[in-house]
C-alpha cells in the first residue's frame, strides 16, 4: 500500500493544487480515468467546504490529505481544525425539486454521499476527519 500526505492552507487557490496532487498520484496507482474524474470532484468538494465553511477567523490554517491505495481500494483522508461539521448529518438534497425551488447548498455534500463507496466522519482531538473510500472497478 502506498500512501502520501500533502497539507494546504485554507485558501481557494489551494483546492486545485491539491486535486491536481490527487490526481497524479491516482495516476502513479494506475487508478481509471473515470475513479480519477470522480475523486477529483468529491476531494474539490470538500475542500471547498472546509475552506469556505469551517473556519470562524481569518488565521491560516493547515489542511492534511492524506491518500492511500491497496489494489483497487483507495482511501483519502481530510483532516482540518476547522468548526466542528458533519457533513453526513446534513439532510439529503432533493434533487426532484426543480432548481428554482431548491434550496442553496448541500449537492456538493450530496454527489460526494453518491459517487463514493463510503463516507465516514469522525471529531478526533478537536479536528474534523473526513474519509472517503472508492474502489476502481475498472481496475
Amino acid at each position: 500500500m502506498a500512501e502520501k500526505t500533502i497539507v494546504i492552507k485554507n485558501k481557494d487557490e489551494e483546492i486545485s493544487k491539491a486535486v491536481e496532487l490527487v490526481r497524479e498520484y491516482l495516476r502513479h496507482e494506475n487508478f481509471s480515468e473515470d475513479c480519477g474524474c470522480s475523486l477529483a470532484v468529491a476531494f474539490d468538494e470538500m475542500l471547498s467546504n472546509v475552506i469556505h465553511h469551517g473556519y470562524d477567523d481569518l488565521s491560516e490554517h493547515s489542511i492534511k490529505i492524506t491518500l492511500s491505495a491497496k489494489g483497487k481500494d483507495f482511501i483519502g483522508i481530510i483532516e482540518d481544525d476547522g468548526v466542528e461539521f458533519n457533513p453526513l448529518l446534513q439532510p439529503e438534497a432533493n434533487t426532484s425539486l426543480p432548481l428554482s425551488e431548491r434550496k442553496m447548498g448541500g449537492l456538493g455534500i450530496h454527489l460526494v454521499r453518491k459517487m463514493m463507496d463510503k463516507v465516514e466522519y469522525k471529531r478526533i482531538k478537536n479536528k474534523n476527519v473526513l474519509t472517503i473510500f472508492k474502489a476502481d472497478e475498472r481496475k
